[in-house]
């Protein structure tokens, strides 16, 4: 019976207060569909950015793709770098970096560091949030999402562009989930 009660109170309360109102209306408009619109560019490009194309030993001399080797000659590897199908993709990190036969596990790697980076980052702006509140975290993890990964494109130093993937990654989870807990 006190279970039907407090439900009875519950709905009384949901009633005065408005389940959905201008404010929740607002909040769709202006934070959950843009960030459900837009962020996803900046958080799960890191799918194309490690996609390894199509690739074959730069061999200056032959202009073909393929290098034949004698029965029983030990085969080397690629000394004069890669050469890479740009059919769909003009540059990935894989490429940028030459991830691939020996480095074939970095492209593992980086998308690792960016669940890694998710794991760590989610009690972070969560406690964060709690303390200064939720839409001034949110507006900070929003910023720095779409600094982190443009900076990241344009990242010529391994190091550097695996720590901001992994910084972008921490902020992944709060992005989708601060808007659904914004109040007024």
């Amino acid at each position: 019976m006190s279970a039907l009660k407090s439900q009875f109170e519950f709905e009384n309360l949901l009633e005065e207060v408005g389940d959905f109102g201008k404010y929740q209306k607002r909040l769709i408009t202006l934070f959950l569909i843009p960030s459900a619109a837009l962020l996803p560019w900046f958080t799960m490009n890191i799918l194309f950015l490690v996609f390894t194309p199509d690739h074959w030993c730069n061999v200056p001399e032959v202009s073909s793709s393929e290098l034949y080797v004698k029965n029983g000659t030990p085969v080397v590897e690629c000394d004069k770098g890669w050469q890479y199908d740009s059919t769909h993709f003009e540059e990935t990190a894989a490429s940028k970096w030459n991830m691939v036969c020996k480095d074939e596990h970095y492209p593992s790697f980086v998308m690792t560091l960016t669940n890694v980076g998710s794991i760590i980052g989610t009690p972070i702006y969560g406690t964060l949030s709690d303390k200064i509140g939720r839409k001034p975290v949110f507006f900070i993890v929003i910023l720095v999402t779409a600094m982190t990964a443009i900076s990241s494109v344009l990242m010529t130093n391994f190091t550097a562009f695996l720590v901001l993937r992994t910084i972008n990654g921490s902020l992944m989870p709060s992005v989708f989930q601060l808007p659904f807990i914004i109040r007024e």
